[in-house]
């Protein structure tokens, strides 16, 4: 455990109480403001460990020693802690809380192995190697086998043997292990489908955990399917939760590291760079996802914002002139447009709307950089077409009024017609969470979708 987040805790007990490390709302809330954006996942372990009962049972026990075993035991078993984490995490909160009495248990013990020592041992027995017997070395020394022959069997009783055992072993868990990282990852995605998501994070979290404990004790090497884990914990971020896109975005780059890396996830990542204004890593990861993803009018949509975002006006008037294409192809298959009959046409006119304004605006940048005369035109064309669209949208049909806000292709048309010192063309600015259509996360979580 970092000793800096050591002594935050020692710091946090002193001046709030130790109650405050007992109660999960109290705890999560004073490490945020004494750890600020520091020791993330030191603070996470601790929480953990409050949910699994950790602190509550080392406060409340009488034998000291005997808990802090049963509960290291305990993290690594049923939560599938990896062993040296289960006992750091153990003995930190037990020096916090039984500060006085950990330090009296803790004043003779050996520095390797951290067993209890006696005051007349002069070095610990429990590190000394084991003499290992067996009944065959046992009958060759009956026997009076000469020394030579007595030295080959040793060896190879214990050496190549022993390692050829290990070997066998060693494979077998690591086949179990990845077993058990998958079947979590099964799991959490049936929790997701289900809607369950705290559960589910909880079940991509315990996969980490195990794969962590494999590549310390088994040597598992990064693959695909342990970056899923990471990217589901970044789409629960994404999709579900406040809409932390930083979170949502480390989440995301350690799933790309391991080699997970779908079109749908670097869209995602795309959408994360544009809520944080990044414009240039936004066009990028919407451009390389573009290339495995049908150019629907999503995609589209983002790359078109993004470019004029970024001040590639000519690549904005490119994208959105094939969006354009895309809904009118769309239109041209429906029968006359009616929002206030049909209500499923609604969403294309909006976005017919929003493409034409947004074309105009890059038009009408188009017309300010190079000073041609068509692209004021062809601006001036859009902004009609969009007020138009605007005009198309349905009433409230509680009240049957309109809107009573000003539309966006208005005020630019207004600005083209009459120009006003400070005004800016507007754009429709908000893109959609995720490339696929109907993307699944509309149903499981409506509220953070377009």
């Amino acid at each position: 455990m970092n000793p800096g987040f050591v002594a935050v805790l020692q710091k946090l007990a002193a001046e709030q109480g130790k109650g405050v490390l007992l109660d999960p709302g109290k705890c999560r809330a004073f490490l945020a403001d004494y750890t600020g954006t520091e020791y993330k996942k030191e603070r996470r372990l601790v929480l953990f460990a409050l949910e699994a009962g950790v602190q509550k049972a080392i406060d409340a026990s009488q034998e000291l020693e005997l808990c802090k075993k049963q509960q290291a035991r305990r993290l690594q078993e049923e939560y599938f802690l990896a062993e040296d984490a289960a006992v750091t995490l153990v003995d930190t909160l037990a020096l916090v809380l039984r500060e006085r009495e950990e330090t009296q248990t803790r004043k003779n013990v050996c520095v390797n192995c951290d067993k209890e020592l006696q005051k007349e041992w002069q070095s610990c027995p429990y590190c000394r190697p084991p003499v290992k017997t067996t009944p065959m070395l046992k009958q060759v020394v009956i026997m009076g086998i000469g020394v030579a022959a007595l030295v080959v069997i040793i060896i190879v009783l214990f050496n190549i043997l022993p390692i050829e055992t290990e070997r066998i072993d060693r494979e077998e868990s690591v086949r179990r292990l990845r077993y058990r990282i998958e079947a979590y990852q099964r799991y959490a995605d049936v929790l997701i489908n289900d809607g369950d998501f705290m559960e589910a994070e909880r079940q991509l979290l315990r996969g980490i955990y195990l794969y962590d404990y494999g590549i310390r004790r088994w040597s598992l090497t990064p693959s695909s399917m342990y970056g899923r884990l990471f990217a589901g914990l970044g789409d629960l971020e994404y999709f579900v939760k406040i809409g932390d896109m930083e979170a949502a975005l480390n989440f995301y780059r350690t799933a790309e590291r391991h080699g997970w890396a779908p079109p749908e996830m670097l869209f995602r990542m795309g959408v994360a760079y544009y809520n944080l204004e990044n414009w240039g890593n936004a066009l990028e990861y919407f451009f390389v996802a573009s290339s495995e993803l049908p150019l629907n009018h999503r995609v589209l949509f983002a790359l078109g914002n993004s470019a004029l975002k970024r001040g590639d006006f000519f690549a904005a008037q490119g994208f959105y002139s094939r969006l354009l294409n895309v809904l009118e192809g769309q239109r041209t298959r429906l029968p006359i447009l009616l929002p206030n009959d049909r209500p499923e046409y609604i969403e294309l006119v909006e976005r017919l709307m929003m493409a034409r304004n947004n074309a105009g605006v890059a038009s009408e940048m188009l017309f300010v950089q190079t000073g041609d005369l068509s692209h004021r035109r062809r601006a001036m064309a859009l902004y009609s077409e969009a007020q138009r669209a605007w005009d198309a949208r349905p009433r409230d049909p509680a009240t049957m009024i309109r809107s009573g806000s000003v539309p966006l292709p208005h005020l630019n048309m207004r600005n083209a017609l009459y120009p006003q010192p400070g005004f800016e063309p507007q754009i429709f600015i908000r893109i959609d969470m995720d490339a696929l259509e109907t993307s699944p996360w509309e149903r499981l979580a409506p509220q953070m979708m377009w």
